[in-house]
């Protein structure tokens, strides 16, 4: 379970991570995560995300999807680093 603390501490080293925190290059290539696998993976959720809007008959913007794409790897990444640390924590 991840808690606020657990997201305030990944919010954290993000953004010290490469210094400015905004390098998703850089975030990447830190904790190791293969870039081709995670477009992959968010290719497959905006599509879902597309077609639930669409069956919903919700219009989302073009405008929007650049913003969707950068909180969704905002939160992918969010969530990464919370696994990491949560690793640590239970490794002796």
């Amino acid at each position: 379970m991840i808690n606020a603390t657990d997201i305030e501490m990944a919010e954290r080293l993000l953004r010290i991570v490469v210094g400015d925190g905004m390098s998703v290059q850089g975030q990447f290539e830190h904790y190791k995560i293969n870039r081709d696998d995670y477009e992959k993976f968010h290719k497959d959720l905006m599509s879902l995300f597309i077609r639930r809007t669409q069956m919903s008959g919700i219009p989302v913007r073009n405008e929007l999807m650049p913003v969707l794409n950068t909180l969704m790897t905002h939160h992918f990444l969010v969530g990464y680093v919370c696994g990491v640390e949560a690793t640590r924590k239970q490794t002796p």
